[in-house]
């Protein structure tokens, strides 16, 4: 599934200052988060996971920024991508499937891949998972 580019690339402090903020509620001492919805109450979030998961009770409410750096010249892809990755897994609208090759973070944060056609990168695919 397609979304919304959630690393926006920024050039100056003035453009991430213009940048609308995340919300999120964080597990605490698991690291896992919640990303809420325009309007999404954090206790009702919150409320919600502890229902599948009872151990569960101590929670951060966060508004974080999220924002992406120009990548610099002579950057090596191959590099790049040789370090531990998430590996979480989503399917292209093509029938794809890819996995995430960003350093290992929680669920229920976006997840991100460079797609490549013939060694070139012709994209980034972007996607999210919940926890229940």
């Amino acid at each position: 599934m397609h979304q919304r580019r959630p690393y926006p690339r920024v050039q100056s402090g003035e453009d991430l200052q213009n940048l609308a903020p995340v919300r999120i509620v964080e597990v605490a001492g698991s690291g896992r988060q919640i990303s809420l919805a325009d309007g999404e109450d954090p206790y009702d979030a919150a409320e919600r996971f502890m229902s599948a998961h009872p151990w569960d009770t101590r929670f951060r409410y966060l508004t974080v920024q999220r924002f992406e750096l120009p990548p610099r010249p002579g950057w090596d892809l191959h590099a790049w991508a040789s370090h531990v990755t998430c590996q979480a897994v989503d399917t292209l609208e093509s029938g794809q499937a890819v996995r995430c090759s960003l350093v290992p973070h929680s669920d229920g944060v976006d997840h991100a891949t460079r797609l490549l056609r013939d060694g070139q990168v012709v994209g980034v695919h972007y996607w999210s998972t919940k926890s229940p």
